[in-house]
């Protein structure tokens, strides 16, 4: 339509959630996201799941918690193989609940073998912040703009995480370069200043996905 900006996107079904949820002003757009027309801008939380893990797993040790290494099968299986010491009696009894956090091979274990669980590979990269923005580590960027071809920058303590991919149905853990350059291009085209940025490393691993979701109590 002659070159008319698009217009504005609904907010989003968690816009009431987040706090000071708002659009972006012309403004912000053009410091921050230049070729974006549209933006909405908020307040949130960033955990960092490397760190966060070690915290939740040095509280459960705090409380008693125990970790064991077994290989099992099913979860049948892990309810009679796993023993946990009671509080009253300092015995060892079978566990009187099991919950299923095996991602990916969590379907095995549940014997989910007529639906199952499907991989979905995401590929990240981790730079320095760009010369020209030192004060990045204090913004986040997502652009989903293009339907499975998500890009977001988030900050770190240590470093900026890009991304990313969404593959489904890919079992590669390895990283591919070709990904990387895709996700730099991304992420240049949100915030051209992240051309500038060192790349520090790059990880990838798989996600489970099913559908419909199966849960059982």
């Amino acid at each position: 339509r002659g070159g008319e900006a698009p217009p504005p996107p609904p907010p989003p079904c968690w816009a009431g959630v987040v706090y000071g949820f708002r659009r972006a002003t012309p403004q912000e757009l053009s410091h921050f996201c230049p070729h974006a027309t549209h933006g909405f801008t908020y307040t949130t939380l960033i955990v960092e799941p490397t760190k966060y893990l070690k915290t939740i797993m040095r509280r459960i040790e705090a409380m008693g918690g125990q970790v064991s290494q077994m290989q099992i099968n099913s979860l049948s299986e892990a309810k009679k193989g796993v023993r946990v010491r009671s509080r009253a009696t300092g015995g060892l009894r079978e566990a009187t609940l099991v919950v299923n956090c095996a991602g990916l091979f969590g379907g095995a274990l549940a014997g989910d073998d007529v639906q199952g669980v499907t991989p979905i590979r995401g590929q990240i990269v981790r730079v320095t912040p760009p010369p020209s923005r030192p004060t990045l580590t204090r913004f986040f960027f997502v652009d989903l703009t293009v339907d499975n071809e998500v890009a977001y920058i988030l900050p770190r303590d240590d470093c900026i995480v890009l991304g990313g991919t969404e593959q489904v149905g890919d079992h590669n853990t390895g990283i591919d370069a070709k990904d990387t350059k895709e996700i730099m291009r991304k992420c240049a085209v949100m915030l051209p200043a992240i051309a500038d940025a060192k790349v520090v490393s790059e990880w990838a691993g798989l996600r489970p996905s099913r559908s419909p979701v199966r849960m059982e109590l």
